[in-house]
């Protein structure tokens, strides 16, 4: 479980790589299929990790959150460091949450602390641009290179939809 403990905790960093257009946010609004809550389960289809059915080693998991607009080799590359990071240091994810998060009460999901991912690239990018995990784990070149990409993008969807760039 320290494998999924990492995964969690790095969640939000690691959005803007797993979730690297504009148009990616617009599933990654609540009451949509993709998950949009920071959480995990066993069977529970909204959690944002599940783990369908455990088989001791064959047990696999479903990160429901990334888009397929993503670059696949970027976001294995950060799931899985961050994976075995937690299985190296051990690290605890929350409570399995198996109750749908879809059909529940702010309050209630302010009670068992579940976060939500960032609703937007530009704030996605806040996070992965503080990450010093990301930039270890993707180098200073690719890093550096995403992060102005993905900031171009947000600009000029910006330009688009105000020729003046304001808002």
């Amino acid at each position: 479980m320290s494998f999924v403990g990492r995964i969690i905790s790095r969640a939000k960093e690691i959005t803007a790589v797993t979730n690297p257009t504009i148009s990616s946010y617009k599933r990654l609004t609540p009451g949509y299929e993709a998950p949009v809550n920071v959480s995990w389960a066993l069977r529970n289809r909204s959690a944002m990790i599940r783990i369908p059915s455990t088989r001791e080693e064959g047990t696999r998991l479903e990160f429901k959150s990334p888009d397929p607009t993503c670059n696949p080799y970027l976001a294995l590359v950060l799931t899985l460091t961050a994976g075995l990071d937690g299985i190296e240091k051990k690290i605890e994810p929350p409570n399995s949450m198996d109750e749908s998060i879809f059909n529940m009460e702010g309050s209630r999901r302010k009670q068992l602390m579940i976060e939500n991912l960032p609703g937007t690239l530009i704030n996605a990018l806040e996070f992965t641009r503080n990450s010093g995990f990301v930039k270890s784990t993707l180098g200073d070149h690719i890093f550096n290179t995403f992060v102005r990409s993905r900031k171009m993008v947000n600009g000029a969807n910006s330009a688009i939809r105000s020729p003046t760039g304001n808002q």
